[in-house]
């Protein structure tokens, strides 16, 4: 696929997670931290989901949600059916349903575990002049797009630590591939 606009992930897959954190403590040089934190079935990694501001957390929005075309997205006029819990809406309507995500990528969850409303992750877009790639110089006229989390993000994983292997968290991580210019910085708080 090529496009003049590059995309972002709304989350930090564990993998990136744990390559992060070993760079770290091998930045550190604890290198014999690597084989109990990564090694072998425990702990347990869980990608980090972005949080939402107030209460509850933010899961990905479940694409076995039912809606009405057109409809305006969760809590509109039609209203949304869990499939996996009631039955589907009578035969005539039918024709006017769609299998889609309730307009949203992330779901808002209550402390009671409740749906509290659709949630959008902040992200920031910046131009960039794309390169001549065997002279390494800009191309002129040649623009490209690419869209970053926002600064100041905050996301939440969780890792099962059976054998209480973690300890001494690293205070920083860098994540992503262009760290030159200090993208993807992270702080972190364990």
């Amino acid at each position: 696929w090529v496009s003049n606009q590059v995309g972002t992930l709304e989350y930090v897959p564990c993998t990136n997670l744990r390559g992060a954190l070993a760079a770290a403590l091998a930045r550190q040089e604890r290198e014999g931290d690597l084989e109990p934190w990564f090694g072998g079935a425990l702990p347990r990694w869980s990608p980090a989901w972005p949080v939402a501001q107030g209460d509850g957390h933010v899961v990905p929005m479940p694409l076995s949600f039912l809606r009405e075309k057109r409809d305006a997205g969760f809590g509109g006029q039609y209203g949304i059916w869990n499939t996996l819990e009631t039955d589907p809406p009578a035969e005539d309507h039918e024709e006017r349903m769609q299998w889609v995500r309730a307009g949203q990528r992330w779901l808002h969850v209550g402390k009671d575990g409740e749906p509290a409303g659709v949630w959008t992750v902040n992200t920031s877009t910046d131009m960039h002049v794309a390169l001549h790639y065997e002279r390494q110089s800009n191309r002129s006229g040649a623009l490209f797009s690419r869209s970053a989390v926002a600064q100041g993000q905050k996301f939440v994983a969780y890792v099962r630590d059976g054998g209480k292997a973690l300890a001494g968290w690293p205070a920083e991580l860098l994540l992503g591939k262009r760290r030159s210019a200090g993208n993807g910085a992270a702080s972190l708080r364990a």
